[in-house]
């Protein structure tokens, strides 16, 4: 079940290059890729602030795994999937609130997630 949810996931991923570039001008701005970089490494930053628990949950989160999968692949009851997410969530979004660089509510900030190795 985990491997088939990785697998979609690669899928997912897999024809990246068959998609054009059309970001505009903006994405090939080097200041702009200069402050993604650094909003990316100031986020893992942040992130390894949580418990290695709570990163492991977000990144399962984060790469698309439903709540059963992740259960899983945690050994957990999936009802606690949800609890712990939650708590999580709610300890990384402090963190960025304290930290004035981001916005929770900005859509890529799990895009930035996803690529926590």
């Amino acid at each position: 079940m985990i491997d088939d949810a990785r697998s979609r996931q690669t899928q997912k991923t897999d024809n990246v290059g068959d998609v054009e570039d059309v970001g505009g001008a903006s994405a090939s701005n080097p200041e702009t890729l200069t402050l993604v970089e650094e909003l990316k490494i100031n986020f893992k930053r942040l992130c390894l602030k949580l418990s290695k628990a709570c990163q492991k949950i977000l990144k399962l989160y984060a790469e698309g795994f439903k709540y059963a999968e992740m259960a899983e692949e945690l050994g957990i009851n999936t009802n606690t999937v949800g609890t712990r997410l939650l708590r999580c969530r709610n300890k990384l979004k402090d963190l960025m609130e304290s930290d004035s660089l981001y916005d929770w509510d900005d859509p890529n900030i799990l895009d930035i997630l996803g690529e926590l190795e």
